[in-house]
């Protein structure tokens, strides 16, 4: 059983290439006799000729298809099918019709042959050329347009033609016209056509409006679409930025206002705060910024303050106002200078003697600063540094000397130290006491200067001298010697 069903497999598969083999595809010709074409005219079989051919010996049937250009505008027709007898071929009735807005240049066209038996397709290509028989070109760019205001713009007509035209120009909307309909135009021949916009007042933003040209007495017919940006005359867009800032007294705010001219035509915007102003010019469609500088006085209290900012141009909804808030700060929260020192007692000075005193200058508030220091003191009183400069947040420390010399007056002394900023000060008072211990000091005499305390003065009290302290008398013996010293090595100079 199994030998008779290997026998008919092979019997199948000898038969089904002959099957195949008794209907080979069809024998195709197609040949054109035209080089070119006129847009909007038909060829007939006359001008395309297509044979159709059985190369079998028994009859079959050929579905043809007739392949245009990827243009729904071409139109054509062909047989849909026909049967030949094994052996016979035949003529195929054909039309081709290129569209009426086919641009010159070579089209591909095709023709297809299947067999209804076998499915087999042959195809056969031609090329056919498109002319400028009959063809009006359209040139207009695209525009501009105000609102509610009438623009005129030109269209140029091109006969590239063969034939001499009348066309007939049209929009598709009511509110664009031509100074002319109908246009005559000869063949090579350029026209310009005045074209007329008066767009609704309501009407913005950008759209197509199609341009439309056909002619009464031949296929030509064109169309072409330009875009409309509809716009207002003037107009204006604008930011101020920020909307608020706060700042210190004696300090300036500073704002940025940006501007970008939205109409159609060129218009000057000025620009207006507290009573400064500025003009900027700006073409249609370009933009600008222009910074603001509100300098806040050092007097200004505390709180915030609107201000308005305004900006007048030919826009017929100008002029614009916008309100900022500059907010002023408190000037303790702005500047702040602190002058401290471990110095908390009254401190006990003995004439003759030295004392210094640390003082610590910090910077409290939210710049840099320089402060003066000042002093306000006998002027046995001095101070390292009478200025600083601190960042904020940052501290200095200086000192102050006293140093009380013979003839100081016993007693009590205040003395004031002030660091003193543009904004801001800051006191420290210290106390001081004067003491002595030698009596005669007002009955002392002498005018030397060196780099150490020198005793002057008249000695205070009746004492003589023996009762004079020891150092005291010991230190004006060292003098003493320095004078005679001196004066013996001028006499040794002068004599030489």
């Amino acid at each position: 059983m199994m030998k008779h069903i290997a026998l008919a497999l092979m019997i199948l598969a000898l038969v089904l290439p002959m099957q195949a083999a008794a209907y080979p595809e069809a024998a195709l010709s197609v040949e054109t006799s035209v080089d070119s074409v006129c847009p909007c005219s038909t060829l007939t079989s006359d001008d395309v000729s297509v044979v159709v051919g059985n190369l079998d010996d028994k009859e079959a049937t050929y579905n043809l298809e007739l392949v245009l250009p990827d243009d729904e505008l071409w139109s054509g027709f062909i047989v849909p099918s026909v049967t030949l007898a094994g052996g016979a071929e035949a003529d195929v009735a054909v039309f081709v019709t290129p569209s009426c807005w086919a641009k010159p240049g070579k089209y591909t066209i095709g023709v297809s042959a299947s067999s209804d038996v076998s499915g087999k397709v042959t195809t056969k290509e031609f090329e056919l050329d498109v002319a400028k028989c009959r063809w009006v070109g359209i040139e207009a760019d695209n525009y501009d347009l105000c609102q509610g205001k009438v623009s005129s713009f030109d269209v140029v007509l091109t006969n590239d033609g063969l034939e001499d035209e009348t066309v007939k120009l049209s929009t598709d909307v009511d509110w664009a016209t031509f100074a002319e309909d109908v246009v005559p135009i000869a063949t090579g021949e350029s026209r310009t056509v005045r074209m007329d916009f008066s767009p609704p007042k309501d009407l913005e933003g950008v759209g197509d409006v199609k341009i439309m040209l056909n002619s009464d007495t031949s296929y030509v017919s064109n169309q072409k679409t330009i875009e409309l940006d509809v716009r207002k005359c003037y107009g204006t867009e604008f930011s101020v930025i920020p909307a608020a800032q706060d700042v210190c007294p004696c300090k300036s705010a500073e704002f940025t206002v940006g501007m970008k001219n939205s109409g159609i035509f060129g218009d000057n915007y000025t620009v207006s705060y507290a009573s400064n102003s500025e003009t900027i010019p700006l073409a249609s469609g370009k933009e600008a910024s222009v910074g603001l500088t509100i300098d806040v006085p050092c007097d200004r209290e505390e709180g915030d303050y609107p201000l308005n900012i305004t900006i007048d141009s030919m826009d017929p909804n100008a002029p614009y106002v916008s309100t900022v808030s500059v907010g002023v700060l408190p000037v303790g929260e702005c500047y702040s200078v602190n002058l401290s020192s471990d110095e908390s007692e009254p401190r006990s000075i003995e004439v003759g003697e030295s004392a210094a005193f640390t003082l610590t200058v910090g910077n409290g508030g939210m710049f840099a600063r320089s402060y003066d220091i000042e002093l306000d003191a006998p002027d046995w009183v001095h101070l390292s540094k009478t200025k600083v400069d601190l960042e904020p947040g940052y501290a200095e420390q200086i000192y102050m000397y006293a140093a009380p010399g013979y003839g100081t007056d016993e007693g009590n002394y205040s003395v004031s130290v002030t660091a003193v900023g543009e904004n801001e000060q800051a006191n420290a008072v210290f106390e001081m006491e004067v003491v002595s211990d030698f009596e005669g000091a007002e009955n002392a005499s002498g005018s030397i200067s060196m780099n150490m305390s020198i005793p002057t003065g008249e000695a205070v009290g009746s004492g003589s001298s023996a009762e004079r302290p020891w150092s005291q008398i010991m230190m004006i013996a060292i003098l003493a010697i320095g004078v005679v010293f001196v004066l013996i090595l001028r006499f040794v100079v002068m004599m030489k």
